[in-house]
């Protein structure tokens, strides 16, 4: 996986003043800067990662070294600051800021009930956007109820795993919008793949979108590569999503006369896992 929990600002929100506010950068980074992800890994996940971007894996020719960092340093004073000057600088009596039309900001997200340290995360985020006066509200749901409002283009913001970290050519929709399923941008996504919820997405997304379909079209390795870095580059600078943190490689327990398994495996959800690595040719030994 590219990160094993991103949080997901959607950029297309049709209620005009979200919309606003949400498609600004600096709000973006404000948040992200204020999300203290080291206190994260230690409290949710024991330290069984490190904070992370979304962004391929460093095995991966892709890997963005600078990408996988940016905005992930904790510094709520920055982050204060950046909102001050955004004009978000008065605040309710709750301490919550306002926002163009005079009401408190507040973010709901959306978190499907399957994991439960994605809960717990959100508790500690709602937390630290507190203190730059920002108001999180959880909203757990059913996963298919989570899916209805996302292809609605209904939500905030969502919680998901990104998946992508050394396969994002055949599952490409973090970093650009793709589908239904680039939760930041639904409906551009939904543009280009089809769906219910469409909207021409701005230049900077098509060209995106151009560049993926010449990497389909492309037999060159080489050429696939150079395409999807400039996708990534374009994703980048327009930080569409959170990543929270990065696991350490999985582990499985592989009973001691199975033979021929390989050392290494990796995981997907996009190609056949574990078939790809042919477990017909594994066998047991009575030794």
């Amino acid at each position: 996986r590219a990160v094993d929990e991103a949080l997901v600002p959607t950029r297309t929100k049709q209620v005009p003043v979200k919309r606003e506010i949400c498609q600004n950068q600096d709000f973006r980074i404000a948040r992200s800067d204020a999300s203290h992800r080291e206190e994260i890994v230690e409290l949710v996940y024991l330290g069984q990662g490190r904070p992370f971007q979304v962004v391929e894996r460093p095995e991966s020719p892709l890997f963005d070294k600078e990408m996988a960092t940016q905005y992930t340093e904790y510094d709520p004073d920055l982050a204060n600051q950046m909102l001050d000057d955004l004009g978000f600088a008065e605040r309710n009596g709750d301490g919550i800021r306002l926002g163009p039309d005079g009401k408190p900001i507040s973010i709901t997200v959306d978190i499907a009930v399957v994991r439960r340290p994605w809960l717990d995360s959100a508790e500690l985020i709602r937390g630290y956007w507190k203190d730059i006066g920002i108001d999180l509200v959880i909203n757990t749901m059913e996963r298919s109820a989570q899916v209805q409002r996302i292809q609605a283009n209904d939500h905030d913001a969502s919680i998901w795993s990104a998946s992508g970290g050394a396969d994002t050519l055949f599952n490409p929709r973090y970093f650009f919008p793709a589908e239904w399923q680039s939760f930041y941008a639904t409906t551009w996504g939904q543009y280009y793949a089809g769906g219910p919820t469409q909207e021409e997405p701005p230049e900077y997304v098509k060209h995106q979108q151009d560049l993926y379909n010449q990497v389909v079209a492309s037999s060159d390795a080489n050429k696939r590569t150079e395409l999807f870095k400039e996708i990534i580059r374009i994703a980048k600078e327009q930080f569409y999503t959170f990543g929270l943190f990065q696991p350490d490689r999985d582990y499985g327990i592989i009973n001691n006369q199975l033979r021929n398994v390989p050392d290494t495996m990796m995981a997907s959800t996009i190609y056949t896992y574990p078939g790809s690595y042919n477990p017909e040719q594994f066998y047991f030994t009575d030794k």
